[in-house]
């Protein structure tokens, strides 16, 4: 479908639909000279996507990597965001405030990075691209992985078709400039909805004026300073989504390196750990670091926390902060999580690993508050982190929340009698399955089940671990290492593929 408008300025301007799949195989006709000759040199062939703030380009961007990457090729998307400048170096201008109440204008960003990264697509096989974190409000450094398989880039951004320099110089590197139209008008009200959503303001009447300074300055100079673009796009007609997954399908493969190493590094990502102080908790906060990544330790009571925290952070070159925490309390578990995301900038990572119980059968004398305080420390403490959890990950667009759960949630322990533990251990696994389905769209959600472990919270009736040796496969308890990789999987980039999973290791 072709349509006709008019600029500004009187002169025509064909459209075509944006349509993700149509285009996407068109692009693959035209590209398929440059991505199918001989290596050496890197072969990539450069898409630009601009457009006025609230034009749908990000999300039309996003589906066409989908329909590129179903095809047979791989395609990778950077988008100008993570060329921000930081708030850092914002606040070091000569008029700060004005800097940042007018951040997304040109000079805000951070355009010869940009250059440079476009350069360098021409001419290594390998490379790394930052992405602007909602949560930290600020670029991370090497989030987007490219390599060799990557043939097709899609760079998106507003001002990649602003006749000035050096936006000019970039948008000319580009085999093709696409440009996402849409009507300004319209634009503006995705913008005000898009400012309240993220808490940029209090109501719709304070988004407009934030959107009046500044997005619509933007799109006034992004419309009368343009590079032509090769194609202009229009809006296509969507049906109402009937639930978040609904299309468009399929949906984009991660970027991953072609290393197990690298997709198992932590390097740049935060992990909060509750039941940190000692056992699986400062197992798994091990794995996280050693991989890279840096730590916040949630404790209850655990002694010398601090001492700890410093001598993880020594022996791996990462930060690592304790908090202390009491789970079963909502308040505390929000101030908690709080905290770590104002002093680490983000969360990647959530391991809800505190637990206990109170074991005895269920009868009249199994007092109620050994039962609510069961339930309140497995599942309410799980309940309370992910409702935390999730306004995080849904900004960053990205999490990863993992539960310790127990063999007890899938077998009836023998010879310890306790309902309540094993209830509230299956509650959590089950709960945990159906937060993936409810977060399919930014996070994923995992448990780990472990079997007899040597840890403070393990029997110490030599009768029962009897018992207990006896009926182990391997006739003894396990170490807390040996979850360790469990966790560092779950955690990383290795499991991308994997949510709504319960690891049994026993």
């Amino acid at each position: 479908m072709t349509a006709v408008r008019r600029t500004r300025s009187g002169q025509e301007r064909k459209h075509v639909a944006a349509d993700p799949q149509a285009l996407a195989d068109e692009l693959l006709e035209r590209s398929a000279h440059v991505c199918k000759a001989p290596n050496g040199r890197p072969q990539r062939y450069l898409v630009g996507l601009a457009g006025i703030p609230g034009s749908g380009k990000s999300t039309f961007s996003e589906a066409l990597l989908r329909a590129l990457n179903a095809r047979e090729t791989r395609a990778a998307l950077v988008p100008m965001d993570g060329f921000h400048r930081t708030q850092a170096s914002l606040a070091a201008d000569p008029d700060p405030a004005f800097s940042f109440r007018r951040r997304g204008a040109p000079f805000t960003f951070d355009p010869d990075g940009l250059l440079a990264l476009v350069r360098r697509l021409r001419s290594e096989h390998s490379l790394s691209a930052p992405a602007f974190s909602h949560a930290a409000k600020d670029p991370v450094d090497d989030a987007i992985q490219i390599d060799s398989r990557h043939r097709i880039i899609l760079v998106e951004g507003s001002f990649l078709c602003l006749d000035e320099e050096p936006w000019r110089t970039i948008s000319l590197e580009m085999d093709e400039r696409w440009f996402y139209d849409v009507d300004e008008e319209t634009a503006l009200q995705r913008v005000i909805k898009r400012h309240v959503a993220a808490g940029l303001a209090a109501d719709e009447t304070a988004a407009e004026a934030k959107a009046l300074a500044n997005d619509v300055l933007n799109a006034k100079l992004i419309l009368e300073k343009m590079v032509p673009p090769d194609k202009w796009l229009a809006e296509m007609e969507t049906a109402p989504e009937s639930s978040p997954s609904d299309g468009p399908f399929p949906k984009a493969t991660p970027q991953l390196p072609n290393s197990v190493f690298d997709m198992f590094s932590m390097k740049g990502k935060v992990t909060a750990i509750t039941g940190g102080g000692g056992g699986i908790g400062f197992a798994a906060a091990e794995a996280i670091a050693e991989a890279g990544g840096d730590v916040a330790l949630l404790y209850r009571s655990a002694p010398n926390m601090e001492e700890r925290s410093a001598e993880l952070a020594k022996r791996f070159g990462v930060k690592v902060k304790s908090y202390q925490c009491e789970v079963t309390e909502h308040e505390s578990v929000k101030q908690a999580i709080e905290a770590v995301e104002k002093d680490f900038g983000r969360l990647d990572c959530y391991i809800a690993n505190a637990g206990g119980g109170v074991p005895g059968s269920i009868n009249p004398d199994y007092p109620l508050e050994a039962w609510h305080k069961t339930q309140s420390v497995n599942l309410h403490s799980t309940f309370y982190a992910a409702r935390e959890c999730a306004r995080i990950f849904k900004a960053q667009g990205s999490g990863s929340f993992i539960a310790t759960t127990s063999i007890s949630a899938r077998i009836v322990n023998v010879p310890y009698d306790q309902p309540a533990y094993n209830s509230s251990k299956a509650a959590v696994v089950h709960f945990c399955r159906s937060l993936a389905r409810d977060w399919r769209n930014f996070a994923r959600v995992n448990t780990i089940s472990p079997g007899f472990f040597d840890t403070p919270m393990g029997p110490s009736d030599k009768a029962v671990e009897d018992v207990l040796y006896q009926k182990s496969v391997l006739g003894r308890a396990g170490d807390v290492k040996e979850l360790k990789a469990a966790y560092l999987y779950l955690a990383s980039n290795a499991s991308t593929y994997t949510t709504g999973a319960d690891l049994l290791i026993e």
